[in-house]
Parts: structure tokens; C-alpha cells; sequence
């Protein structure tokens, strides 16, 4: 039942993992950390899978909801920045590259559940759909956490009922959430967003930048501007990079062939795929699928 346990890291599991009859609805994880400031991040102890490996970050395969109780931090989602603050939580989507961290000066504490099933997806999924950023900022957040603290004591007892209690507790907590949603009718989220939706949409297209402005209803030089500012890169090098993390995360998760990966992610030829992939990782594309199956399987 408790996967590791001390005053300030604990992280407990429900099964491995647990699922609902009723809604095949799974709970992986109910945990929590506290981070003091300048203390190492994750600490230690934590799944080789939970870890941020790949240039600072992860994929995961389940949804994550994570609420920042107290402090101040960054979350990377797909290669754009976030500030965190206390209060705010975090939507994590399976097979989605990203990264979060406590800043070094004022550490954090945080609480989440990690969850996979149609009825929990589907509510999640809703959420991202409303909020556009996986960054949820709500009117009021001092509810979550007795609620997230509720869970942990469930989690912890281990009651046989308890996986359907922990159900509850998740739905009602992402019901919450769901209601008292900001909506921002336009910001620099919600237009970093809407760019890399169509560029995750269209990855097998041909697209370039120009589409991209066209499709946003900006002038080119206004997008490629704000995207700078907002991201630190130009467009089309954050396009790349959404190839080449696309391309690693089918590499890893599927028995894709190299050609097929390769016309997904939009690259006009395998032959110039593999080019690109070594340039950037000094690993063929095959080279690194044998590399990540052999790192699971230790």
C-alpha cells in the first residue's frame, strides 16, 4: 500500500494499480511532497518512471491532476513556459512532454493523483478543453486541500472500499475545479495554445509559419514576434521541436516503423527524419528505441 513514507515525502498507491469494476477507472497514485527551499527535486525515492529524465522532463502514460499548496515555481508544457504559484494546479496528459519544478529560493509543497479510466479521462479532458493550458487557475482553491489530505488518509488506511472512495474524491475535486474555472477570454495562454494545438493537429501536413498566422487571424510578423517573446524561440524551431518529441514518444510507446514515424511527424523523407534525429540526439532513430526498451526493461 505505501510506496515510500517519511514526514515530508510520501507517496501512497492504491494497488499497482487499482481499478474500479464499476467505471474502469483507475487510480495509479495519491501522494504528496514538500520541498523545502534549496532541497533537491524530486527527493529521493521516488519510481525511476516518475523522474524527469529527457533534457529536464518526461511522458508519462496516465493523467496527473497536482495542486501547488504552497510556494512558487515553473511548469514546461510542450516546450512553453508557465510561472506556478501557490493555489494553482496542474493537468498533466498522457504522452505530452513536460517539466515542472519548485524554484530553488522558496521550494513547494504539492499534492496529486494520478488517474486513467473513460469517466476520469473524459472529466480531465473536459477541463483542458476549457481552459485551454494545462495551468488551471481557479476563483477559489482553499477547498483542495483538505480534500487532497482526505485522500492521502483514505490511500494510506488501505479500506477495502477505498479505491471507490478515492473515485469519489477525484471526480468531486475535478468537478470543482471544472465550475470555478477563470475564464480569460484572450491572453498570450490562450494564443500560445491555440498556435501549438494546430501544429500538433497538422504535424503530418506540410504546414510553415505563415499557415500558422493565417489560421491564428494575425499578420506574420505579429505572430513570429509574440511567439518569440513568449516562448524564447522562433515558431519554426518550436515546430521542430515538437517533431522530434513527437518522433521519440512513438518511438518509445509503439511498433511504428521508421518510415511511418517519419510521415507522421511530417518530415518530407525517412532519410532526412533519421538526419535530423541524429543531429539533434547523436542517436539514430533506431539507435534510441533499442536504448529506451533496454533502460524499461532493467
Amino acid at each position: 500500500m505505501i510506496l515510500f513514507d517519511s514526514p515530508d515525502n510520501q507517496c501512497y498507491i492504491t494497488g499497482a494499480p487499482v481499478e474500479s469494476k464499476r467505471k474502469n477507472n483507475i487510480i495509479h497514485v495519491v501522494g504528496y511532497q514538500n520541498i523545502a527551499a534549496g532541497e533537491e527535486y524530486p527527493k529521493k525515492g521516488f519510481p525511476d518512471v516518475c523522474l524527469f529524465k529527457e533534457h529536464g522532463g518526461r511522458y508519462i502514460g496516465e493523467y496527473q491532476l497536482i495542486f501547488i499548496a504552497s510556494g512558487y515555481g515553473t511548469f514546461q508544457d510542450r516546450g512553453v513556459h508557465y510561472e506556478v504559484h501557490a493555489g494553482q494546479f496542474l493537468l498533466i496528459q498522457p504522452g505530452i512532454w513536460h517539466s515542472y519544478a519548485p524554484n530553488p529560493n522558496t521550494g513547494w509543497e504539492e499534492y496529486y493523483f494520478g488517474f486513467n479510466g473513460p469517466t476520469l479521462s473524459n472529466l480531465a479532458r473536459e477541463l483542458f478543453m476549457i481552459n485551454e493550458v494545462s495551468l488551471l487557475k481557479t476563483h477559489d482553491s482553499d477547498y483542495a486541500l483538505p480534500i487532497f489530505k482526505s485522500a492521502l488518509k483514505v490511500a494510506k488506511d488501505g479500506d477495502p472500499e477505498s479505491i471507490r472512495i478515492l473515485e469519489a474524491i477525484l471526480m468531486q475535486l475535478i468537478t470543482y475545479i471544472r465550475f470555478s474555472l477563470n475564464k480569460i477570454p484572450y491572453s498570450n495562454e490562450s494564443f500560445l495554445f491555440k498556435a501549438r494545438q494546430y501544429m500538433e493537429k497538422n504535424l503530418s501536413k506540410k504546414i510553415n509559419i505563415d499557415d500558422i498566422a493565417e489560421h491564428l487571424c494575425v499578420s506574420n510578423s505579429w505572430f513570429r514576434k509574440e511567439f518569440l517573446k513568449e516562448t524564447g524561440v522562433p515558431p519554426a524551431t518550436f515546430l521542430a521541436r515538437i517533431r522530434l518529441q513527437t518522433s521519440k514518444y512513438l518511438l518509445i510507446t509503439s511498433d511504428k516503423s521508421i518510415k511511418e514515424i517519419s510521415r507522421e511527424c511530417g518530415f518530407t523523407t525517412s532519410e532526412y527524419f533519421c538526419k535530423f534525429f541524429k543531429d539533434n540526439t547523436d542517436m539514430t532513430p533506431g539507435q534510441f528505441r533499442d536504448q529506451m526498451h533496454c533502460q524499461q526493461q532493467e
